[in-house]
C-alpha cells in the first residue's frame, strides 16, 4: 500500500537486469518498498523506466551497487537488502562469480511494490495472468527459472501446469522452443529449510541445472 499522492506513487516493477540477457531468472511474490529509494514515479518518461529497470543493476550512479545496495535519492547507497543479498548467494551457487543484472535477473508475479507482501493473495492471479508469460517470454537467454516463495510456486504451476510444491521442487518445461528447468526455493525470509539449489534439489538434477547454465546454447536438459 503506498498511501502517497500519484505524482509520488511508486510505479510497478516489472522486472531487474538485463532480461534478454540473463540465463537464471528469479521469481518472487513482489518488490518490497523502500520511500528513501530513487525510484521511477507516475509521471516519469517511460522509455527512461525502462532503462532504469533494465540497467538497474548496473552500479553506476543511481542503480545498485554489488547487486545489493540501493542507491539514495541524496545520493550513495543503503545498507545490503536483505532479499538481494539471499538472491546473489543462491545465483553464486549455479554460476560463481555471477554479475548481477547480467547473469542473473529478477521478477515477480504480483510488479506492485508492498511491505510484507501486503496485497499479494489477491492480487497475484490476476497479475501473473496478465502479465508472467510476457516476462518470461522477452527472457529469451533464461535456461533456469527459480521460484521463490509460496506465492510464485502456486502462480507458476497454475500458469505453466507445473506441480512445484513443497515435495516436488524441479520441473522443465518446454516454452518458445527452449527447454527450461524450474525450481522452487523457499522465501529466504520463511521458516522453510530448502532456500538453497543444493537442498532443494537432487544430485542429478543440480548437475543438469548448472550444465543448462554453463553452456545456454545448447538443448542439454
Amino acid at each position: 500500500m503506498q498511501d502517497v499522492p500519484l505524482s509520488e506513487h511508486q510505479v510497478p516493477e516489472p522486472w531487474t537486469g538485463h532480461l534478454d540477457r540473463a540465463r537464471l531468472i528469479f521469481i518472487s511474490s513482489n518488490p518490497s518498498i523502500d520511500p528513501r529509494e530513487a525510484y521511477p514515479s507516475w509521471g516519469d518518461d517511460i522509455a527512461g523506466s525502462v532503462r532504469y529497470f533494465t540497467d538497474r543493476f548496473d552500479g553506476g550512479h543511481g542503480q545498485i551497487r554489488d547487486g545489493i545496495y540501493s542507491p539514495l535519492p541524496e545520493g550513495g547507497w543503503s545498507g545490503a537488502v536483505y532479499f538481494w543479498a539471499a538472491v546473489r548467494q543462491r545465483a553464486f551457487e549455479l554460476i560463481p562469480g555471477a554479475t548481477p543484472g547480467v547473469d542473473y535477473a529478477l521478477t515477480e508475479v504480483v510488479h506492485c511494490k508492498s511491505r510484507s507482501e501486503f496485497g499479494v493473495p489477491e492480487a497475484r492471479h490476476t497479475c501473473a495472468t496478465k502479465h508472467l508469460p510476457n516476462v518470461l517470454a522477452a527472457a529469451t537467454e533464461a535456461r533456469v527459472v527459480a521460484v521463490i516463495g509460496v506465492h510464485s510456486a502456486r502462480e507458476v504451476s497454475r500458469l505453466f501446469d507445473l506441480s512445484l510444491d513443497g515435495n516436488s521442487r524441479y520441473a522443465e518445461l518446454d516454452q518458445d522452443g527452449r527447454r527450461r528447468a524450474f525450481v522452487y526455493l523457499d522465501h529466504p525470509s520463511s521458516g522453510g529449510k530448502q532456500k538453497r539449489f543444493a537442498m532443494a534439489l537432487t544430485h542429478d538434477q543440480l548437475d543438469r541445472v548448472r550444465m543448462a547454465l554453463a553452456d545456454s546454447t545448447l538443448d542439454v536438459l
